[in-house]
C-alpha cells in the first residue's frame, strides 16, 4: 500500500479548496432561503365615484346619484419593505421561487368633493364635504421565474396575490348640503382590507458572500370597493355612498442575504 506523506495531504487539500472556490465563483449558488430589505417609491392611484344618496324622506333605501361625481388621484411617496423566500434551481439557467413581502408607504389622495347639485337643485351650489383616501401597509405572495443571463445575473418575472389596507376619511361641514346647519361639522372614517393581484419584473445580481441585490418594478390592482362615506341621520346629514378603485405601482431596490 502506498503511503501519502502529510505534506502531500496538505497540498492536496489546498488544491481542493482552491478548485472548489474557483468552481463556486464560476457557478454561484442561487438555491436556498433568502431575506432582504427594499427601499423605493410607490404611486397610489385612486378612482373615486359618488354612487348614491340616502335621504330621510325615502327611508334607508339609497337613491342613485344622478350627477355621477367622480375624480382620479395619483400620489407618490417613499416605500420600505421586507421580503423573503426560497429559490429552486430548475437547471443551470432557470431559477424558480416563491416570495412573501410586507411593506409600508404613506399614500393619500387629494380632496374628492361630494356633489349634491344634481340631486338637490334647491342647494344650487357644490358641497364643501369631501373624501380623502389613503393606503399604508401592503403585502404580497408571489411566484417567481427567472433566467440566468450570466452565472451572476438573473432576470425574472413575478406574479401572485396582493393585499393592502384602505382608509377613507369624510369631512362634512355644517353648510346645509350634506350636513345641516343645525348639526356640528362631522368626520366619518372607514377602513377595510383589499385583496387583489400583482405582477412585475426585475433583475437580480449575486454579489458574492451570500448577498443578492435587485431592482424591481411591480404593478398591483386591488379592484374596487363600495362603502358608506357618510351615514344618514334625520335633521343632521344625508347618507352618501362611494365606490373606489385602487391600484399602485412600485419601483424598489433591494438587498438580501441567502442563508
Amino acid at each position: 500500500m502506498r503511503v501519502v506523506s502529510v505534506p502531500s495531504l496538505i497540498a492536496l487539500a489546498l488544491l481542493g479548496l482552491n478548485t472548489s472556490a474557483a468552481v463556486a465563483a464560476e457557478n454561484p449558488t442561487w438555491e436556498g432561503f433568502y431575506a432582504g430589505l427594499a427601499l423605493g417609491t410607490r404611486e397610489q392611484k385612486s378612482e373615486w365615484q359618488q354612487t348614491a344618496f340616502t335621504l330621510p324622506n325615502v327611508g334607508a333605501t339609497p337613491t342613485a346619484a344622478d350627477n355621477s361625481a367622480h375624480d382620479t388621484n395619483r400620489d407618490d411617496n417613499g416605500y420600505i419593505g421586507l421580503y423573503g423566500g426560497y429559490n429552486w434551481a430548475i437547471d443551470d439557467k432557470v431559477i424558480a421561487g416563491v416570495e412573501l413581502a410586507l411593506g409600508y408607504g404613506d399614500n393619500q389622495s387629494g380632496k374628492n368633493f361630494i356633489d349634491t347639485t344634481g340631486n338637490f337643485a334647491v342647494f344650487g351650489r357644490p358641497s364643501s364635504s369631501h373624501v380623502s383616501l389613503k393606503t399604508d401597509w401592503d403585502a404580497s405572495l408571489r411566484g417567481r421565474l427567472g433566467y440566468l443571463v450570466t452565472p451572476d445575473v438573473l432576470v425574472y418575472g413575478a406574479a401572485g396575490l396582493a393585499a393592502t389596507r384602505f382608509n377613507s376619511s369624510t369631512y362634512c361641514p355644517a353648510d346645509n348640503t350634506v350636513c345641516t346647519a343645525a348639526a356640528q361639522p362631522r368626520k366619518q372614517t372607514d377602513s377595510e382590507n383589499l385583496l387583489g393581484w400583482t405582477a412585475g419584473f426585475g433583475i437580480e445580481s449575486n454579489l458574492g458572500n451570500n448577498l443578492l441585490a435587485r431592482a424591481e418594478y411591480q404593478y398591483v390592482d386591488y379592484g374596487d370597493t363600495s362603502y358608506q362615506a357618510m351615514d344618514m341621520e334625520p335633521l343632521q346629514a344625508i347618507g352618501v355612498r362611494n365606490r373606489v378603485e385602487m391600484s399602485a405601482q412600485k419601483l424598489t431596490l433591494g438587498l438580501a442575504y441567502r442563508f
